[in-house]
């Protein structure tokens, strides 16, 4: 301070201190966008772009417009960058939105925490559950070492057109289990595979286990005689 007036009068002073001012830079943020296709029960990988380079933020968003929990310690690095994964999604978050709302700026000087809104979306990309019921197995009966054809049977959401991988066990007398087949569907909700080698006389149950398609793998129990 080197001068005070008042009423006129001017009086100059030589008074000095030292304070240090941590200023909080108010939030930045680029764009965003989903990692990788995941499967239903599993979160997704959000990338972000354009964080203040070295912040720590809170991420606040939404999915198909609800309010999810807050994503604390996201941290950039010195390009921007950083990544936070969502709360676990189904199939049928496929197609919704996935909106940052906000992100506060947490520094080290605490408090105050700076907050910025958002409105940043993200497609969600997500595989559905798999799921059918062995429906039928023909021919009903067949000679030793010959081939019958097993029906399964779901919903388009639940067995939509694409390649499998079954995974099947037999019952006695033709004994076995973690037994593996290949099925395609061609109509959403309706596959069917084979099965070879049944060399034993006697009434065999197969028991589905696993579908697998696109790197998501399902346990299911369903089976026929």
């Amino acid at each position: 301070v080197t001068n005070l007036e008042s009423n006129g009068c001017s009086y100059a002073i030589t008074s000095s201190n030292t304070i240090d001012v941590f200023v909080i830079a108010n939030p930045t943020l680029g764009g965003a966008s989903q990692a990788a296709t995941v499967c239903a029960g599993t979160g997704a990988t959000i990338n972000l772009t354009g964080l203040l380079p070295n912040s720590t933020s809170i991420i606040h968003y939404t999915i198909n417009g609800v309010a999810q929990t807050a994503i604390p310690g996201v941290v950039a690095n010195g390009a921007g960058a950083a990544s936070f994964t969502s709360a676990a999604l189904t199939g049928a978050n496929n197609g919704q939105t996935l909106q940052i709302t906000q992100v506060t700026n947490v520094s080290m000087f605490s408090p105050p925490s700076c907050p910025g809104p958002f409105a940043v979306n993200v497609t969600l990309s997500v595989n559905p559950t798999l799921l059918a019921s062995v429906a039928s197995i023909s021919p009903a009966a067949q000679c030793a070492n010959g081939t019958v054809t097993v029906g399964l049977s779901g919903t388009a959401a639940n067995l939509p057109t694409g390649a499998y991988t079954v995974t099947y066990s037999l019952s006695a007398p033709n004994t076995a289990s973690g037994l593996t087949a290949t099925m395609t569907v061609t109509v959403a909700g309706t596959g069917s595979f084979t099965v070879s080698g049944l060399a034993n006389e006697g009434s065999t149950t197969i028991t589905v286990t696993n579908l697998e398609s696109n790197g998501c793998s399902y346990a299911i129990t369903s089976s026929n005689t």
